[in-house]
C-alpha cells in the first residue's frame, strides 16, 4: 500500500509535512532577508541602491536555474535527496553572504542563495503530493506552502529586529546554521514511494524532458507555466519593494508589512480546505480577485481610506489573503504531471517563472518616476485577474490519483 492510499494519516505522514515544512520555510526565509538586509548592507560595503536592487534580480533569476536543475535531479535520484542538497546550496550562500566584502562576492553568493532556493520548492511539494491521500492534498499543500508567509515574517523579524542588534553579519551565519539543522532532519524521513515505484516499474533511467513536450502533456504545460508567470508577476511586483512603499508613501513602518503577512498565512490555510471542497480553479479564481480588490484599495483607491490607519491595516491583510492562491500551485501541479517528469514540470514552472521576476522591482522603480510606488504595486492587480481567469483554461485535478506508473496523457482534460 503506498503512502497515499492509507485511510488514516500517519507518524510518517507527519514527520514528512514537518521537515519539508522547515525546509521550505527557511527556503523562502533566506530569500527574502535580502529585502531588509538590503540597505544595512548598502551603507556597510558601499554598494549603490541601484546594485541592490541587481543583487535582488539576480537571486530571483538564479533560483530559475535552479528550479529547472534540481527539478530533473530530483525525478532522476529521489525527491528527499535532492531537498537536501538544495538546502545545502542555499545554506551555503547565505553563509557566503555574510562573509561578502564587496559587489562582486556579493552578487556571487546571493546567486548560489538563489539556485539553492529554487530547488527546494519542487522536491518538497512533490514529495508531499505524492505520500499524502488525494481527499486532504489541497489541504497538506496548503499546510507545507505556509513556509511562504512564516519565512517572510521571521525574515522580517531578523531583519527589523535581530539584524541591528547583532549586526547583518552574524545574521546570515545563524541562518546559514538554520539550514543545516533542516538537512539533518530529513534523514528521519523516507523517499517518496510513489517515486520509488516508479523507479522500480522501470520508467528509463533518465527523466525524458521531451514527455512534457507529447500531444497529452505540452498544452498543460504550457498552460500551466503561463498561470505561474501571471501569478509570479501580481506577488513579486507587488511585494517585492512592499516595506519601502510603506515607508516612503504611507509614511508607515516597514514591520506593517507583518499585516499582509498574517493575511497570507490566513489565505494560505484556508485555501486548503476551499479547494479540497469546491476545487482547484474555482479557488483559484476566488482569491485572485480578493487579492486584487486588496492592493487596488491600498494603492488607487488609498483617499478612501486616507487617515485610517487600523482599515489600512485591514486591507492589507486582505491583500494578503489573496496571496493563498500560492496554496493551489503545489497539489495542482503535482495532480497535472506524471511522476516521471513530475518534479521537472514543477521545477521548471515556478521557479523560472520566479527567475523572470528580476525585473519585478526595476519595473516598480520606474513606474515611480510617474506613478509613483503604488501606481507599480496597483499594476499587480491586473495580473492577478488574469491569473484569476487563465485557470479556467487548465482541467480540473480535485481528487486524482497519484500511483507512480501513471498510463496515457495523465493531464488531459
Amino acid at each position: 500500500m503506498l503512502l497515499n492510499e492509507h485511510p488514516h494519516l500517519t507518524g510518517v505522514h507527519k514527520r514528512i509535512l514537518l521537515f519539508c515544512w522547515l525546509g521550505w520555510t527557511l527556503d523562502f526565509y533566506v530569500l527574502m532577508l535580502w529585502t531588509f538586509l538590503g540597505r544595512a548592507v548598502q551603507a556597510d560595503i558601499k554598494i549603490t541602491a541601484d546594485q541592490s536592487g541587481l543583487i535582488l534580480g539576480l537571486s530571483l533569476g538564479a533560483t530559475g536555474l535552479g528550479g529547472v536543475v534540481f527539478g530533473w535531479l530530483a525525478d532522476l535520484y529521489g525527491r528527499k535527496r535532492i531537498q537536501q542538497v538544495a538546502i545545502l546550496s542555499y545554506a551555503a550562500g547565505v553563509l557566503a553572504t555574510g562573509f561578502s566584502q564587496g559587489f562582486a562576492h556579493l552578487a556571487a553568493a546571493r546567486l548560489l542563495t538563489g539556485f539553492g532556493v529554487g530547488g527546494g520548492w519542487a522536491s518538497a511539494h512533490a514529495m508531499v503530493g505524492e505520500t499524502f491521500p488525494a481527499a486532504i492534498r489541497g489541504r497538506v499543500g496548503a499546510l507545507l506552502q505556509t513556509g511562504t508567509p512564516l519565512g517572510w515574517g521571521l525574515a522580517v523579524i531578523v531583519g527589523s529586529f535581530l539584524a541591528p542588534k547583532i549586526g547583518w553579519r552574524a545574521a546570515c551565519a545563524l541562518s546559514a546554521l538554520s539550514g543545516l539543522v533542516a538537512v539533518g532532519m530529513q534523514f528521519a524521513i523516507p523517499e517518496s514511494d510513489v517515486w520509488e515505484r516508479n523507479r522500480a516499474a522501470g520508467a528509463p533511467g533518465r527523466p525524458r524532458w521531451t514527455r512534457l513536450l507529447t500531444p497529452g502533456l505540452r498544452w498543460i504545460f504550457a498552460a500551466a507555466f503561463i498561470l505561474a508567470l501571471l501569478n509570479m508577476s501580481n506577488y513579486w511586483i507587488a511585494f517585492s519593494l512592499f516595506p519601502r512603499f510603506l515607508s516612503e508613501e504611507r509614511a508607515l513602518p516597514e514591520h506593517f508589512t507583518l499585516a499582509v503577512i498574517l493575511g497570507s498565512l490566513a489565505g494560505y490555510l484556508s485555501y486548503g480546505f476551499v479547494s479540497d471542497r469546491i476545487g482547484r480553479k474555482p479557488s483559484f479564481a476566488i482569491y485572485s480577485v480578493i487579492l486584487a480588490a486588496g492592493l487596488l484599495m491600498v494603492t488607487v483607491f488609498f483617499d478612501a481610506v486616507r487617515g485610517r490607519p487600523l482599515l489600512f491595516l485591514a486591507l492589507m491583510f486582505v491583500a494578503g489573503l489573496g496571496t493563498g492562491t500560492w496554496s493551489n500551485f503545489g497539489p495542482f501541479l503535482a495532480e497535472l504531471f506524471p511522476t516521471e517528469v513530475r518534479n521537472t514540470a514543477m521545477g521548471f514552472i515556478m521557479n523560472v517563472t520566479r527567475g523572470t521576476q528580476f525585473m519585478a522591482p526595476l519595473v516598480v522603480l520606474l513606474m515611480k518616476g510617474r506613478f509613483g510606488l503604488s501606481g507599480g504595486i496597483a499594476l499587480a492587480a491586473a495580473f492577478a485577474v488574469l491569473a484569476g481567469a487563465w485557470i479556467w483554461l487548465l482541467p480540473e485535478t480535485r481528487g486524482r490519483a497519484i500511483t507512480g506508473v501513471e498510463a496515457g496523457p495523465h493531464a488531459s482534460p
